[in-house]
């Protein structure tokens, strides 16, 4: 069920409705069959992820803050699973352009360090909690020359990591290379006004 709820998802079909109503059929029977609570999170992270595309977001990040506290009380808050749920929800805040909720839930978590000491500095993790704090910072209408130059910073730092380990083919390095020219853009925007 999952790969059809996969494909259904995927960026070019796009039928989300029909995703979600199979990513829940899935949670329903899995949890009737295993007690594997990393599974049933990964399942519920699927379908909070869904939600937001779906534009059932504040429901979709009612959820994933939920599947957060549930990978906190379950596995403690540097195991892997916890972490994952952690990107998704910076995710789902910078899509509703909560910048600023963003930022204050890695500071508060000290969600870089603990992503990169588990998952290690050259994983997709590890890059999206890097990406996700770039974006928050110089995305955020309020964004100092110090906040843009620090996105700079770390874009500047993954992108070329990113390609190396990912390849050029890969999507996710091709993001962080738009996020790095964004982030230049707005720089050059702020200091030719100052």
């Amino acid at each position: 069920m999952t790969y059809l709820a996969n494909g259904l998802n995927d960026f070019t079909v796009r039928r989300f409705e029909e995703a979600l109503e199979v990513y829940e059929a899935n949670l329903q029977w899995a949890m009737r069959r295993t007690t594997d609570t990393s599974h049933l999170l990964s399942l519920k992270g699927n379908i909070a992820n869904v939600m937001v595309e779906a534009n059932k977001v504040e429901e979709g990040i009612a959820r994933m803050r939920a599947n957060f506290a549930e990978g906190q009380s379950e596995f403690g808050p540097e195991h892997k699973e916890t972490l994952i749920t952690a990107n998704d929800l910076c995710g789902a805040l910078i899509s509703v352009e909560d910048y600023a909720g963003c930022k204050q839930f890695i500071q508060e978590n000290s969600l870089l360090d603990k992503v990169e000491r588990n998952f290690g500095p050259d994983c997709v993790a590890t890059f999206t909690s890097r990406r996700n704090l770039a974006r928050a910072l110089y995305l955020d209408e309020d964004a100092s020359l110090d906040d843009t130059r620090r996105a700079i910073e770390i874009l500047e730092d993954l992108s070329p990591r990113a390609h190396r380990l990912l390849g050029p083919t890969d999507p996710f390095p091709r993001r962080i290379q738009e996020n790095l020219d964004g982030a230049r853009e707005e720089l050059e925007y702020m200091t030719r006004d100052a």
